[in-house]
């Protein structure tokens, strides 16, 4: 199985995110065709390496139109950060990070604006950025022709923020008025660390402890703790601490990432093969850099490791086996899968299947319960050999597809492109789906597995 583990020894940041995946080798051209399907105009990436303290790493900029002479060229950097006769209404300039303005109120701005926290309220803004709803984004993100794993989990991260946001305020999430949200730069740094995360091949995330900084905020309320209170909802259940009074370390954005991307509990034991580091903007006491180390798992998994849950249903619609299998996914299993079979009075009926890691099998039966008809539910362990796998991105002359390669002691043993990228690759192209695949599989066994024909 394929694993990222994401340390925060500084916090994290979409930005900081945007920057890993990249330098942990995601083809920067496969990534940004990617952003261009998000339906979003006026703004620009920059991609460039900065050292933090002596570690080399990739620190990215969204420059929104007209915003250049606000950043006076450096992107994410504010001329007044240092100017201590500026005044800002929310003071404390983002700790140790960019343009990562995903709250619901913006710490770094150009403008002085008054608003209340709440978001609910009227507002004095005369700077350019939109306000937007929950659904308002959502809007965005379905009428954009990314695939569905980078759209499910922007959607899903969007989510968590506007109902941690709510929490704060007493509002459900619909209601929740985000100003910063709503922003351009804000919806390209989700977007782009979900489809950094696709382009590595869906791994799955875990993370370290976090540092989350220390001492305060000042917002129109007052002094706020750090981390800010949505953050601090965000990060419930994910191991964090801190190194004192280092302002903010960890943004909203950064926060709804990573609930959004990271399993809980602690990473199974894996070999990393590719490490990538992204910057933020600041210099703190340690290298401020976001670093995912990219690995798989060990190739045999012993019986106990694994478990296969089954249940048996002869009375339930196959609407609801199909939403069943979604869930067990969704809830970390590593498959999940239906046979007809024929039961006791020759009904006809279904037997769910899950295979899953032993940390998920009871919160899966929990699952199973809830979702399925079955009164009881089978569980057993077994073990298995795995492939090690990897991504590889090749171009054809419908567009770029990731071929999934699969190898046993060095040697290519299978090679399949991803469906859902020869689909897009075929809408847009008017080729059919099956000329697409033929010319990745091609590819990929020209450019990237010579000799690997006819194994």
């Amino acid at each position: 199985m394929r694993i990222a583990y994401i340390e925060c020894p500084a916090g994290a940041s979409g930005d900081m995110f945007l920057g890993a995946w990249l330098d942990a080798g995601v083809d920067e051209a496969a990534w940004r065709a990617l952003l261009a399907k998000l339906a979003v105009p006026g703004y620009e990436v920059r991609v460039r390496p900065v050292m933090k303290q002596g570690i080399r790493a990739l620190k990215v900029d969204v420059v929104v139109e007209g915003e250049e002479s606000i950043y006076d060229g450096d992107p994410g950097v504010h001329p007044q950060d240092d100017d201590p006769d500026h005044h800002h209404d929310h003071d404390h300039g983002h700790g140790s990070h960019g343009h990562d303005d995903f709250h619901t109120y913006r710490h770094e701005d150009a403008h002085t604006h008054s608003h209340d926290h709440g978001h609910h309220h009227a507002h004095e803004h005369p700077h350019r950025h939109p306000h937007r709803h929950l659904p308002d984004i959502e809007h965005i993100l379905d009428h954009s022709d990314l695939p569905d794993p980078v759209r499910e989990k922007s959607r899903l991260a969007f989510r968590l923020l506007a109902e941690a946001e709510g929490r704060v305020h007493g509002l459900p999430p619909e209601r929740v008025h985000f100003h910063e949200v709503g922003a351009v730069d804000a919806i390209v740094d989700v977007v782009g660390a979900m489809a950094g995360w696709y382009l590595a091949g869906m791994p799955a995330c875990y993370v370290s402890p976090i540092e989350v900084g220390g001492g305060t905020v000042r917002c129109a309320h007052g002094l706020m703790p750090v981390p800010a209170p949505a953050t601090a909802i965000l990060l419930e259940g994910l191991p964090t601490y801190s190194s004192g009074r280092w302002g903010e370390t960890v943004t909203p954005t950064g926060a709804a990432i990573l609930r959004a991307l990271c399993e809980r509990g602690e990473a199974p034991v894996f070999a990393a093969d590719t490490i990538g580091y992204g910057a933020g903007k600041k210099e703190l006491p340690v290298a401020n850099v976001l670093r995912i180390r990219l690995g798989e798992t060990a190739a045999a998994q012993r019986a106990g490791d694994l478990w296969i849950l089954e249940a048996n249903v002869d009375d339930m619609p196959g609407e609801w086996a199909a939403h069943a299998l979604q869930r067990m996914l969704d809830l970390g299993a590593l498959d999940a899968w239906v046979t007809p079979v024929v039961m006791k009075k020759g009904r006809p009926g279904m037997q769910m299947h899950v295979l899953c890691d032993a940390a998920r099998r009871d919160g899966l039966v929990e699952a199973l319960h809830e979702e399925t008809t079955s009164l009881g539910v089978r569980y057993y362990p077994v073990a298995r050999s795995v492939l090690a796998r990897r991504w590889v991105t090749v171009s054809t002359p419908y567009g770029a597809v990731r071929v999934k390669v699969a190898e046993r002691d060095g040697r290519v043993v299978n090679a399949a492109p991803e469906y859902e990228d020869c689909r897009v690759a075929a809408v847009s192209s008017g080729a059919p789906l099956k000329a697409v695949y033929q010319a990745a599989l091609a590819a990929a066994q020209a450019e990237w597995l010579p000799g690997s024909q006819g194994q």
